[in-house]
């Protein structure tokens, strides 16, 4: 979904707005925001 969403042109903050890691944040405690942050970067390449 993060993909999508950076394919829709959203911007890293709305991505992690969109709290799509939600399920994640107890199995990695501050690690979520850091994996969408850097998915981001990558999925945003020309």
């Amino acid at each position: 979904r993060v993909g999508a969403e950076v394919a829709a042109g959203q911007t890293v903050e709305q991505v992690l707005a969109a709290d799509l890691t939600a399920p994640y944040r107890q199995d990695w405690p501050g690690g979520h925001e850091r994996f969408v942050r850097i998915l981001h970067q990558e999925l945003s390449r020309p």
